[in-house]
């Protein structure tokens, strides 16, 4: 869809379908891409961008548009760094938004989305899949300091879907850049669940990163939902939660409030700028399989507001827990506490809860 062009409905749906006579497993090529400035605007109607034969209740693609072509994602919003939200913008007004891309050529994403992408289903929800098996993201979800972009939804709390849902998968083995990842954010990216629904993204990669290891790999930004759950899950692979000289805040920010949960699995968990949870619920950071890979390290990890509890770790956890020069206030309290000299940092043995 080229630069500057406005698509819109009067609440019907908007489907843009790609490789609509091939099968999802196959290797058929039909991308997606949404150039700079692009309007889709279906005031009330689903909006879908995704591909192959495959189909939902509803008749529409539920399989993946497809990319061999080097930076181009199966889907694509925006070619360039435009300015904050009108890169390329996906607005349904109440209607759901499913986005599905998959790339197959190193150097393309599965969902690529240039700085200032903007994607609001008001009361709707918002789904996101990709899925790279070359050396780029599944989903890359960019911004920068001066260029941001937004997701958002009002949706309220619904038991078996999120507000927000983006799921990345990335199969290359190679690690020689910060990316590679199942999902990969710039630094100041906005994901909003407004009306009480839940946020949740879920990451899975093949490489083993030297540096800032993880499968769900946040740059900075906020992340917030007022009264839903806010979930990171980067399995086996781990998480990193923000990088060096940029902060993530998660479930509300500063001036906010959040009363959900906010929970971070993988087996490694990094924090390499700062982290702040805020909310009123549970916070928990727990490893995806038993145990922590290594020795957990919440030095830059800032949790606020009198959240209800915080654990780090789980039940038959054998890696240490250090905790140091990161804040915790509210009802969360450290238990089992060995000897240490003042000053020094402060590690929990294995098994033992924060």
């Amino acid at each position: 869809i080229y630069t500057g062009t406005t698509d819109s409905t009067n609440g019907g749906p908007i489907t843009v379908w790609a490789r609509s006579g091939a099968l999802n497993s196959s290797a058929t090529v039909g991308r997606i891409q949404l150039q700079d400035s692009v309007i889709l605007n279906s005031r009330g109607g689903a909006i879908t961008l995704a591909g192959s034969s495959s189909v939902d209740g509803n008749g529409r693609p539920n399989g993946y548009a497809l990319s061999n072509t080097a930076s181009r994602g199966g889907v694509g919003l925006g070619l360039s760094a435009v300015a904050t939200g009108t890169t390329a913008q996906v607005l349904s007004a109440g209607g759901d938004i499913s986005i599905r891309g998959k790339s197959t050529i190193d150097g393309a994403w599965g969902v690529g989305a240039y700085p200032g992408h903007r994607i609001d289903a008001g009361a709707g929800r918002v789904y996101i899949d990709g899925w790279a098996t070359g050396t780029l993201d599944g989903v890359a979800l960019d911004s920068t300091a001066t260029v941001k972009s937004t997701i958002t939804s009002s949706a309220g709390a619904d038991a078996t879907t999120p507000a927000i849902w983006i799921v990345g998968d990335c199969d290359s083995l190679t690690n020689t850049t910060t990316e590679q990842r199942g999902i990969w954010t710039g630094t100041t990216n906005t994901i909003s669940a407004t009306g009480g629904g839940d946020i949740l993204m879920t990451a899975t990669n093949s490489a083993v990163h030297a540096t800032n290891p993880g499968a769900l790999y946040i740059q900075g930004g906020d992340i917030i939902a007022s009264t839903g759950y806010v979930k990171l899950d980067g399995g086996t692979a781990g998480v990193v939660t923000s990088v060096s000289g940029s902060t993530t805040n998660l479930g509300a920010v500063s001036a906010g409030t959040a009363t959900g949960a906010v929970t971070i699995v993988g087996d490694k968990i990094n924090s390499g700028g700062t982290t702040t949870i805020k909310t009123t619920g549970a916070v928990v950071e727990e490893p995806s399989s038993a145990s922590f890979a290594t020795t957990y390290n919440a030095s830059t990890l800032n949790v606020t507001a009198g959240a209800a509890s915080l654990r780090i770790g789980k039940s038959g956890n054998t890696s240490g827990v250090t905790l140091s020069a990161g804040t915790v206030s509210g009802a969360a309290q450290q238990r089992h506490r060995p000897p240490r000299a003042p000053g020094h940092p402060r590690t929990v043995g294995p098994d033992r809860r924060v």
